[in-house]
């Protein structure tokens, strides 16, 4: 059985909303207000979190792997900045995040990166850039386990984040 967490976290705040399915079957998932669709396993229930001064996040939890969705409404952050956070929040350092696409106007994206991260015990999927709302850092963090039997589920996800 196939899990994903969806979680996000802002500054302090970190939410966990748990689900759980017995068969996954993946749907989409659009929030208009922060202006992100992506593709999650059904039942996977989502809360929304708004810190102040324009940050926003959104969250879930679904089996062993964790998706942090962490956007700045309003702000054009640069790619160094929403790396930089993204290191930070995973605590994985630089040297062990390898982009493996990146894009510039597509799918809503005014630019994009995607990367997988990885230390002994995690790997992450980080989808970040910027849109017409703000600017977006989502991670997809999960075991090396969870990584390892579901590698290709977790790239369609971080593939197909799309913002309007």
């Amino acid at each position: 059985m196939k899990r994903v967490v969806f979680g996000v976290s802002v500054a302090l705040a970190l939410m966990l909303v748990a689900s759980s399915a017995s068969a996954v079957t993946w749907v989409q998932y659009k929030s208009s207000k922060y202006g992100v669709a992506m593709k999650l396993p059904a039942g996977t229930q989502m809360a929304a979190s708004e810190v102040g001064g324009g940050w926003a996040a959104l969250a879930a939890k679904f089996g062993p792997a964790k998706l942090f969705a962490v956007t700045k409404l309003g702000v054009q952050a640069s790619p160094a900045q929403i790396e930089a956070f993204g290191m930070k929040l995973t605590g994985i350092a630089g040297n062990y995040w390898k982009m493996i696409a990146q894009g510039k106007g597509e799918h809503g994206w005014t630019w994009y990166r995607i990367y997988q991260a990885s230390n002994s015990t995690h790997v992450v999927w980080a989808v970040l850039g910027t849109g017409a709302k703000g600017s977006y850092l989502m991670l997809l963090w999960t075991t090396v386990a969870d990584a390892t039997a579901h590698t290709a589920d977790y790239k369609t996800w971080a593939y197909n984040v799309v913002l309007f």
